[in-house]
Protein backbone atom coordinates (compact mmCIF):
# COMPACT_ATOMS: atom_id res chain seq x y z
CA UNK A 1 0.00 0.00 0.00
CA UNK A 2 0.93 3.81 -0.70
CA UNK A 3 1.16 4.68 3.24
CA UNK A 4 3.41 1.50 3.84
CA UNK A 5 5.98 2.41 1.27
CA UNK A 6 5.57 6.26 2.79
CA UNK A 7 6.46 4.60 6.33
CA UNK A 8 9.36 2.30 5.12
CA UNK A 9 11.01 5.52 3.37
CA UNK A 10 10.27 8.00 6.59
CA UNK A 11 11.50 4.64 8.96
CA UNK A 12 14.89 4.55 7.04
CA UNK A 13 15.32 8.34 6.87
CA UNK A 14 15.31 8.18 10.58
CA UNK A 15 17.82 6.00 11.28
CA UNK A 16 20.66 7.13 8.08
CA UNK A 17 21.22 10.22 5.50
CA UNK A 18 22.41 7.46 2.89
CA UNK A 19 20.56 7.97 -0.19
CA UNK A 20 17.75 5.05 -0.97
CA UNK A 21 16.52 3.27 -3.98
CA UNK A 22 12.99 2.46 -4.45
CA UNK A 23 13.11 -1.04 -6.04
CA UNK A 24 10.16 -2.36 -8.17
CA UNK A 25 8.14 -5.72 -8.24
CA UNK A 26 8.22 -6.20 -11.74
CA UNK A 27 6.53 -8.50 -14.26
CA UNK A 28 7.02 -11.72 -11.81
CA UNK A 29 4.32 -14.11 -10.88
CA UNK A 30 4.35 -14.54 -7.32
CA UNK A 31 2.62 -16.71 -4.64
CA UNK A 32 -0.15 -15.76 -2.39
CA UNK A 33 -0.31 -15.29 1.29
CA UNK A 34 0.25 -19.27 3.03
CA UNK A 35 -1.23 -20.18 6.18
CA UNK A 36 1.38 -20.44 9.18
CA UNK A 37 4.12 -18.97 6.32
CA UNK A 38 4.75 -22.01 3.88
CA UNK A 39 3.28 -25.49 3.52
CA UNK A 40 4.49 -28.62 1.84
CA UNK A 41 2.80 -29.87 -1.05
CA UNK A 42 3.83 -33.52 -2.24
CA UNK A 43 4.98 -34.88 -5.50
CA UNK A 44 1.96 -36.46 -7.00
CA UNK A 45 -0.66 -34.29 -5.13
CA UNK A 46 -3.72 -32.00 -7.28
CA UNK A 47 -3.25 -28.39 -6.12
CA UNK A 48 -5.38 -25.79 -7.77
CA UNK A 49 -3.95 -22.48 -8.33
CA UNK A 50 -6.58 -19.79 -8.01
CA UNK A 51 -6.38 -16.02 -9.54
CA UNK A 52 -8.27 -14.65 -6.58
CA UNK A 53 -6.69 -14.40 -2.62
CA UNK A 54 -7.26 -17.42 -0.64
CA UNK A 55 -5.11 -18.72 2.40
CA UNK A 56 -2.56 -21.27 0.56
CA UNK A 57 -2.73 -24.94 1.90
CA UNK A 58 -1.16 -27.93 0.66
CA UNK A 59 -4.49 -27.95 -1.63
CA UNK A 60 -4.16 -24.58 -3.05
CA UNK A 61 -3.37 -21.31 -3.37
CA UNK A 62 -3.27 -18.24 -5.13
CA UNK A 63 -1.17 -16.51 -7.42
CA UNK A 64 -0.51 -13.02 -8.46
CA UNK A 65 -1.28 -11.00 -10.73
CA UNK A 66 -4.36 -11.82 -11.93
CA UNK A 67 -3.44 -11.71 -15.59
CA UNK A 68 -0.96 -14.66 -15.76
CA UNK A 69 -3.59 -17.49 -15.79
CA UNK A 70 -5.06 -16.48 -18.83
CA UNK A 71 -1.34 -17.40 -20.35
CA UNK A 72 -1.15 -20.63 -18.01
CA UNK A 73 -1.93 -23.47 -20.39
CA UNK A 74 -1.61 -27.36 -20.20
CA UNK A 75 1.80 -29.05 -20.09
CA UNK A 76 3.21 -25.54 -19.22
CA UNK A 77 5.32 -25.98 -15.84
CA UNK A 78 5.81 -24.22 -12.96
CA UNK A 79 9.09 -23.72 -10.82
CA UNK A 80 8.03 -22.30 -7.76
CA UNK A 81 10.91 -20.31 -5.48
CA UNK A 82 13.57 -20.69 -8.00
CA UNK A 83 13.29 -24.71 -8.66
CA UNK A 84 11.75 -25.51 -5.20
CA UNK A 85 8.72 -27.15 -6.25
CA UNK A 86 7.54 -27.96 -9.36
CA UNK A 87 4.18 -27.70 -10.74
CA UNK A 88 2.28 -28.75 -14.30
CA UNK A 89 -0.11 -27.31 -15.65
CA UNK A 90 -3.28 -29.68 -15.57
CA UNK A 91 -6.77 -28.03 -16.68
CA UNK A 92 -8.44 -24.44 -16.84
CA UNK A 93 -11.30 -24.52 -14.01
CA UNK A 94 -13.97 -22.33 -13.77
CA UNK A 95 -13.97 -18.96 -12.24
CA UNK A 96 -10.44 -18.71 -13.79
CA UNK A 97 -8.60 -21.25 -11.25
CA UNK A 98 -5.75 -23.60 -12.91
CA UNK A 99 -5.41 -27.15 -11.62
CA UNK A 100 -1.86 -28.54 -11.51
CA UNK A 101 -0.21 -31.61 -10.54
CA UNK A 102 2.93 -31.41 -8.51
CA UNK A 103 5.89 -32.59 -10.11
CA UNK A 104 9.04 -32.02 -7.52
CA UNK A 105 8.10 -31.94 -3.86
CA UNK A 106 8.51 -29.11 -1.11
CA UNK A 107 7.33 -26.08 0.35
CA UNK A 108 5.53 -23.33 -0.79
CA UNK A 109 6.40 -20.02 1.00
CA UNK A 110 4.30 -17.02 0.84
CA UNK A 111 5.17 -14.26 -2.22
CA UNK A 112 7.37 -16.27 -3.72
CA UNK A 113 8.71 -16.50 -7.35
CA UNK A 114 7.07 -19.15 -9.84
CA UNK A 115 9.18 -19.21 -13.39
CA UNK A 116 7.04 -20.66 -16.35
CA UNK A 117 8.50 -22.90 -19.37
CA UNK A 118 6.84 -20.28 -21.24
CA UNK A 119 7.11 -16.59 -21.42
CA UNK A 120 4.42 -14.86 -19.97
CA UNK A 121 3.50 -11.43 -21.22
CA UNK A 122 3.06 -9.36 -18.05
CA UNK A 123 3.41 -5.60 -17.85
CA UNK A 124 6.44 -4.14 -16.69
CA UNK A 125 5.08 -2.28 -13.50
CA UNK A 126 2.80 -3.32 -11.57
CA UNK A 127 -0.10 -1.29 -10.33
CA UNK A 128 1.04 -2.15 -6.98
CA UNK A 129 4.60 -0.42 -8.72
CA UNK A 130 3.06 2.43 -9.87
CA UNK A 131 1.52 3.71 -6.56
CA UNK A 132 5.10 3.04 -4.84
CA UNK A 133 6.27 5.39 -7.74
CA UNK A 134 4.19 8.19 -7.26
CA UNK A 135 5.00 7.87 -3.67
CA UNK A 136 8.64 7.83 -4.12
CA UNK A 137 8.55 11.04 -6.25
CA UNK A 138 6.63 12.86 -3.71
CA UNK A 139 9.12 12.01 -0.89
CA UNK A 140 12.07 12.54 -3.25
CA UNK A 141 13.33 9.18 -4.11
CA UNK A 142 15.54 9.58 -6.91
CA UNK A 143 17.15 6.14 -7.89
CA UNK A 144 15.03 3.29 -8.99
CA UNK A 145 15.50 -0.42 -9.20
CA UNK A 146 13.47 -1.94 -12.27
CA UNK A 147 13.45 -5.79 -12.05
CA UNK A 148 13.10 -8.22 -14.31
CA UNK A 149 13.58 -5.63 -16.66
CA UNK A 150 13.03 -7.10 -20.16
CA UNK A 151 13.87 -4.83 -22.60
CA UNK A 152 15.16 -1.01 -23.29
CA UNK A 153 11.48 0.16 -23.57
CA UNK A 154 10.59 -1.24 -19.97
CA UNK A 155 13.40 1.38 -19.16
CA UNK A 156 11.80 4.12 -21.08
CA UNK A 157 8.45 3.04 -19.21
CA UNK A 158 9.71 3.51 -15.99
CA UNK A 159 11.38 6.77 -16.56
CA UNK A 160 8.24 8.03 -18.03
CA UNK A 161 6.19 7.09 -15.06
CA UNK A 162 8.59 9.55 -13.07
CA UNK A 163 8.71 13.58 -13.03
CA UNK A 164 11.73 14.86 -13.59
CA UNK A 165 15.69 12.89 -14.30
CA UNK A 166 15.98 9.71 -12.30
CA UNK A 167 18.61 7.30 -11.90
CA UNK A 168 17.50 3.75 -13.32
CA UNK A 169 19.38 0.19 -12.57
CA UNK A 170 17.69 -2.06 -14.38
CA UNK A 171 17.86 -5.95 -12.94
CA UNK A 172 18.12 -8.31 -15.38
CA UNK A 173 16.36 -11.53 -14.17
CA UNK A 174 15.22 -13.33 -17.06
CA UNK A 175 16.08 -15.05 -20.49
CA UNK A 176 14.47 -12.16 -21.98
CA UNK A 177 16.05 -9.75 -20.32
CA UNK A 178 19.25 -11.12 -21.23
CA UNK A 179 18.16 -11.55 -25.05
CA UNK A 180 17.18 -8.10 -24.80
CA UNK A 181 20.57 -6.85 -23.09
CA UNK A 182 22.16 -4.17 -25.29
CA UNK A 183 19.03 -2.37 -25.69
CA UNK A 184 18.80 -2.31 -21.51
CA UNK A 185 22.25 -1.12 -21.61
CA UNK A 186 21.14 1.60 -23.85
CA UNK A 187 18.42 3.07 -21.75
CA UNK A 188 19.61 2.39 -17.84
CA UNK A 189 22.22 4.49 -16.04
CA UNK A 190 23.15 0.73 -14.07
CA UNK A 191 22.70 -2.84 -14.01
CA UNK A 192 22.36 -5.80 -11.55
Amino acid sequence: AQDDVADVIARIRSLTSIPLCLDTEGPQIRTGQMQGGRVAVRRGALVRLAPDTVPGTADGFSLTPREAFAALEPGMTLDVDFHGVRLSVMARERAGAILAKVLRSGHVGTNRAVVTSKPVALPQLTSKDRAALVVGAREGISTYALSFAHDGAAVQELRRALPGPVTVIAKIESRRGLANLEGIVREADALI
